[in-house]
């Protein structure tokens, strides 16, 4: 009675609220976290409503409101509690949700079913040790269950492997490939001899300018000689003439 007394007088405030176990806020490994890491645990057990223990993320358009205005704090306060033991996570981010975590005093729930990993009865208890002593049922940087399935299955034309094991290329590109000439091939001959390399380079090439039935020695003469003059220093920096003074070219008149 008197409890109902307070609430009804005002003195006591209605509502849902979380718990937080005097032994988590006892414990080392809470102690020796950082404000970020305190206030990010405390946000995110802020959104647990009894049932939805996994179904937890802590994307910046969720904890802006919370008071969170820089990314990379965020990221490293997230990071901390994973490291320290105080969350796991329990999906991988898709194009249509985020990572979804899950904390470790609590007990897993089944969240619908949309969780990678299986629901549990009792709290994980991860905090205690200070670390996630299971990396391949709760991992953190590699494959969740069922993420293969949500890979997609379209293969580029070429595929180069990490370790350079193989290389597949499709028969088309192979052959589209080997009929074109190399754009890279250069014919070591000078151009100033009638070669018949020469002549075969030129005539399949359209040079503007050239007339039709030009020599091939002397299109190559005309072509090496503009690109010396063009690879020249002076001629692509040319050195700007100094004009004269107007005392200069005034002639003294003869004394008389």
């Amino acid at each position: 009675m008197a409890k109902l007394r307070a609430k009804l007088k005002g003195r006591r405030e209605g509502g849902s609220f979380a718990a937080f176990p005097h032994a988590c806020a006892e414990h080392t490994n809470y102690l020796g976290l950082s404000g970020s890491a305190v206030k990010l645990l405390h946000d995110m057990h802020h959104r647990y409503n009894g049932k939805n223990n996994g179904d937890l993320s802590v994307a910046m358009t969720i904890m802006q409101p919370r008071g969170w205005k820089s990314p990379m704090t965020l990221a490293a306060a997230r990071d901390e509690l994973e490291d320290r033991g105080w969350i796991v996570r329990t999906t991988w981010a898709t194009r249509k949700s985020p990572v979804l975590y899950a904390l470790t005093f609590l007990a897993i729930d089944d969240c619908n079913g949309k969780l990678d990993v299986k629901a549990s009865q009792v709290a994980l208890g991860y905090w205690k040790l200070g670390k996630n002593p299971e990396p391949d049922k709760f991992p953190k940087k590699v494959e969740l269950l069922g993420l293969n399935e949500r890979k997609s299955k379209k293969k580029s034309v070429i595929q180069k492997l990490e370790h350079g094991d193989t290389e597949t290329v499709s028969d088309s590109y192979r052959n589209c490939i080997c009929d074109q000439p190399s754009a890279t091939e250069t014919v070591s001959v000078s151009p100033f001899l009638p070669n018949p390399q020469i002549q075969n380079l030129y005539t399949s090439i359209d040079i503007p300018g050239a007339p039709a039935n030009a020599d091939a020695s002397a299109v190559a003469v005309d072509v090496a000689s503009a690109a010396e003059s063009s690879a020249s220093p002076r001629a692509a920096n040319p050195k700007p003439l100094r004009n004269p003074s107007p005392t200069h070219d005034r002639v003294k008149p003869k004394a008389a």
